[in-house]
């Protein structure tokens, strides 16, 4: 994982932390993105400082398409491009298959809307694929 940037976002606590720490052990610099505990990600990322990793605390909601772009940005000038993004925010709703989910819980309004739309903003976000070139506009 040396010369990888890692995104994880909802990194501050739970599953996420545990992977923004692991990611970190295995050599990655790593962007630790929160919403709302930003004391708990900063635990985090002085927690993989401490151990030798490199790591950093972003805020975004990323629900908000602006706040995503914002948020990569931000990744980018403190850590270099995203090369592994890690969908971990507001993990709350039914587990089952992708597939399985109706029309109305990926549109707009939906139940479960944010959980659909963070992963797609964050691609339209412009991250680089090593292998494919840029993804999103």
């Amino acid at each position: 994982m040396k010369n990888t940037v890692a995104l994880v976002t909802g990194a501050s606590r739970g599953i996420g932390r545990a992977t923004a720490k692991l990611l970190a052990a295995e050599g990655a610099a790593v962007a630790v993105n929160y919403f709302q505990s930003e004391s708990a990600a900063m635990a985090v990322v002085e927690e993989i400082v401490k151990a030798g990793g490199r790591a950093y605390p972003v805020r975004a909601d990323v629900r908000d398409e602006e706040q995503v772009r914002l948020m990569v940005e931000e990744v980018e000038k403190n850590l270099g491009p995203v090369d592994l993004l890690v969908s971990n925010a507001a993990i709350g709703f039914p587990v089952k298959p992708f597939t399985q989910f109706s029309w109305n819980d990926r549109k707009k309004g939906g139940k479960h809307h944010c959980h659909f739309k963070h992963p797609f903003a964050s691609l339209v976000a412009g991250f680089h694929c090593p292998l494919h070139g840029e993804i999103g506009p």
